[in-house]
C-alpha cells in the first residue's frame, strides 16, 4: 500500500525595506545614538520565536498525518496476500502457487496463480488423448508413499508430468471408459500452459514406479527415487536424474543397509538445496517389526559426484518420524522418541546440534508433521485440528487450516485449505488470509500437487 502525502503550499514572507524619510539637513546636524547590542538581541529573539512556531506547527502536521495513517492501517485487521513478503534468494518464491487437481479419470486441471498480481494460468490436461489408460502417480496428499508428479519450470514454461497406469478397482475392475493398458510402468510427459501445446512423451520405463519425484530448476532435470523391496522390507533405494533436454537418465546414488547391517525401516521425502547441487533424505535404520536400537540418519548426496555424507540425528528406542519431518534446507528434523514409555515430540537443529522438546497442547494424532526450513516452528495435527507451535517464542495456536499443503520458501506462510477456500496461514501475525483463488469444493478436495514457484 502506497501512502501519498500531500504537502500544502508554504507561504514565504518577503522582508522588504521601507523607504527612509530623511529630514532637511540642519546646519548643525545632531548624530543619533544607536545601541547595536539591543538591536541584535531583538533580532535574535524574533528569530527564536519564528523557529519555535514553525517547529510546533511541523509536529502538529506530523501527528495529524500519523493519526490518519494509523486509522487507515486499522481499517484492515488482516493483511491481504499482496502484503506478504518474498524471498528472492530461493529457487522458489512466495509469489506464485502451483496446483494440480483431478477433474475425472483422465483429466487434471493445472493452475499457476500469482497472489500479488492475481494473474491466473490454467491448463486442462487430458491423458485420454494418449489413447492409454494412464494418470498421475499417486499423490502424497492422498496416500502413503505418494509423490508430487506435476512440476513447472518457470525458466522454460514447461509443465512436467509423471504418469503411470490407472489401477483397477475391486478385483482389477475397469470401468467402460477405460483405455488399453500402457506397456510401461511409468512415463514422463511435458506440455505448457499454451492451449495449442499437446502432451509429448519424453521418457518411459518398465522399472519400479518412483516413490519420490522432485524437479531441479537449476539443471532442468527431474530427480526421482525408486525403492527396491524384499518382501515387505525396503532393501534399497536408487536415486536417478533425468535430463529433460537431452532425454537421458543417470543413476546418482544408492541408499542401502547401514554399515552395521541394520535394515531400512523408513525413508523421508527428498529435499534439495537452494543451489540445486545437493539432496537430503532421512533414513531410519533398525529391524522391521521391532522398535528397539534404532538410528535416524541424514543422508547428504552431492548431485555432481554422487558421493553421500551421513549425519547422525538420533539413536534409541521407538524412534518415529514423518516423511515430511525434514525441513527444506535440511537444517532441522522433527521426530518422536519414547522416554520412560512416553512418546515425546522433539525438534533437533542439525546446524548447532541442539535438541528442542515440544510440549503439544493436545495428543498428536497425525504423524505427517510439517516443519519450516529456517525457524523452530512446527505444525502438527490433533483430533481437534492443526496446531502451530513456535519453539523459540513458545507461541502456540490452533489454526483454522483443515488440510495443510506446504510451507513457503520464506518459512513465514503455510498454504492449505479452510473449508471451501484455499488460504495462507501467516506464522508471523498468526492470521489466516484468503488466497483469492476461486475453485469448486470438488476441485479443492481433489488437489494432488501444491508447490511455491
Amino acid at each position: 500500500m502506497e501512502n501519498k502525502i500531500n504537502v500544502g503550499d508554504q507561504n514565504t514572507q518577503q522582508i522588504g525595506q521601507n523607504p527612509i524619510n530623511q529630514s532637511p539637513i540642519n546646519p548643525v546636524p545632531k548624530k543619533p545614538k544607536i545601541n547595536y547590542w539591543i538591536i541584535s538581541t531583538v533580532i535574535l529573539v524574533i528569530m527564536l520565536v519564528i523557529v519555535s512556531i514553525f517547529t510546533l506547527s511541523l509536529k502538529g502536521n506530523n501527528k495529524s498525518m500519523n493519526d490518519k495513517t494509523e486509522q487507515k492501517l486499522n481499517l484492515s485487521e488482516t493483511p491481504t496476500p499482496s502484503d506478504l513478503s518474498t524471498n528472492p534468494n530461493s529457487q522458489s518464491r512466495d509469489d506464485e502457487v502451483f496446483l494440480a487437481t483431478a477433474v475425472d479419470r483422465f483429466k487434471y486441471k493445472i493452475i499457476l496463480y500469482d497472489r500479488n498480481t492475481k494473474q491466473l494460468k490454467e491448463k486442462t490436461v487430458d491423458f485420454a488423448t494418449t489413447g492409454l489408460d494412464i494418470g498421475l502417480l499417486m499423490s502424497r496428499f492422498t496416500g502413503t508413499g505418494g509423490t508430487e508428479s506435476v512440476h513447472y519450470n518457470p525458466n522454460t514454461g514447461e509443465i512436467i508430468l509423471v504418469v503411470g497406469p490407472i489401477s483397477g478397482g475391486i478385483a482389477g475392475y475397469k470401468p467402460p471408459e477405460a483405455l488399453p493398458e500402457p506397456t510401461f510402468s511409468y512415463a514422463v510427459y511435458k506440455t505448457t500452459f499454451n492451449d495449442k501445446d499437446s502432451l509429448t512423451q519424453l521418457f518411459s520405463s518398465k522399472e519400479q514406479i518412483p516413490n519420490n519425484v522432485m524437479f531441479n530448476n537449476s539443471s532442468n532435470t527431474l530427480i526421482y527415487a525408486v525403492k527396491t523391496y524384499q518382501g515387505a522390507k525396503i532393501a534399497s533405494e536408487d536415486i536417478f536424474e533425468f535430463d529433460l533436454k537431452n532425454k537421458s537418465t543417470r543413476k546418482v546414488t544408492l541408499i542401502q543397509t547401514s554399515s552395521d547391517n541394520k535394515e531400512i525401516v523408513e525413508l523421508s521425502d527428498l529435499r534439495m538445496s537452494q543451489q540445486g547441487n545437493k539432496l537430503y533424505q532421512l533414513v531410519l535404520y533398525g529391524t522391521q517389526g521391532f522398535w528397539t536400537n534404532q538410528r535416524l540418519e541424514l543422508k547428504i548426496v552431492d548431485l555432481s559426484s554422487g558421493t553421500t555424507e551421513t549425519k547422525l540425528v538420533t539413536a534409541g528406542d521407538d524412534v518415529v518420524f514423518s516423511i515430511t519431518g525434514l525441513s527444506q534446507d535440511a537444517s532441522r528434523v522433527v521426530f518422536y522418541t519414547s522416554v520412560n514409555n512416553e512418546r515425546k515430540l522433539q525438534l533437533k537443529s542439525l546446524s548447532n546440534n541442539t535438541l528442542i522438546p515440544i510440549s503439544p497442547s493436545e495428543d498428536i494424532k497425525n504423524l505427517n508433521l510439517f516443519i519450516s526450513g529456517s525457524k523452530n516452528q512446527v505444525l502438527y495435527g490433533t483430533d481437534s485440528g492443526w496446531i502451530f507451535f513456535d519453539a523459540d517464542t513458545k507461541r502456540s495456536q490452533k489454526t483454522t487450516i483443515t488440510r495443510p499443503f506446504i510451507w513457503s520458501p520464506s518459512n513465514d506462510y503455510i498454504v492449505g485449505t479452510q473449508g471451501e477456500k484455499i488460504v495462507i496461514y501467516d506464522t508471523q501475525r498468526l492470521t489466516t488470509i484468503d488466497l483469492g483463488l476461486n475453485l469448486s469444493q470438488t476441485e479443492i478436495n481433489s488437489i494432488e500437487v501444491a508447490q511455491w514457484k
